[in-house]
């Protein structure tokens, strides 16, 4: 059904909402030198994710929505794989997870950061932020 509104249609109103999981930390061994993938590293994930969630409020139902817990353990699934040299590809490997684990999925960000990265001045992180939208056909 639209809506007519001055002479053109808009779609029914939908409730969209973000699941944001923030601080997630793991010791994992990604990095361009090998150092750092024998020795391990320490990282730090925030991930937001959009989808229309209309239908899990209205019935208080956990399988009608994105489950964190779910969230969380893909991450640590990509996380604790192999090994990568970029936080670019860690990302880009999570974006792409999630969107395979979650088809209900319309957008979200991603951000990896590592602790301490190995260069030759003082520099707390280094972080990587993807955004993505879910192509529609």
């Amino acid at each position: 059904m639209t809506i007519p509104i001055r002479g053109r249609f808009l779609m029914p109103f939908s409730e969209m909402t973000k699941i944001l999981l923030k601080g997630m930390a793991f010791k994992a061994y990604h990095g361009f030198y090998e150092k750092e993938k024998e020795l391990g590293n320490n990282f730090e994930l925030n991930v937001c994710l959009e989808y229309d969630f209309e239908c899990a409020a209205k019935m208080d139902d956990l399988q009608k929505t994105i489950d964190y817990e779910q969230v969380y353990s893909v991450i640590e699934g990509v996380m604790n794989g192999e090994s990568v040299n970029l936080i670019e590809t860690l990302a880009s490997k999570i974006k792409d997870k999630l969107l395979i684990c979650f088809p209900e999925l319309l957008a979200g960000e991603v951000e990896v950061i590592k602790l301490n990265p190995p260069i030759s001045g003082l520099c707390k992180s280094t972080s990587v932020i993807l955004d993505f939208k879910k192509k529609l056909h």
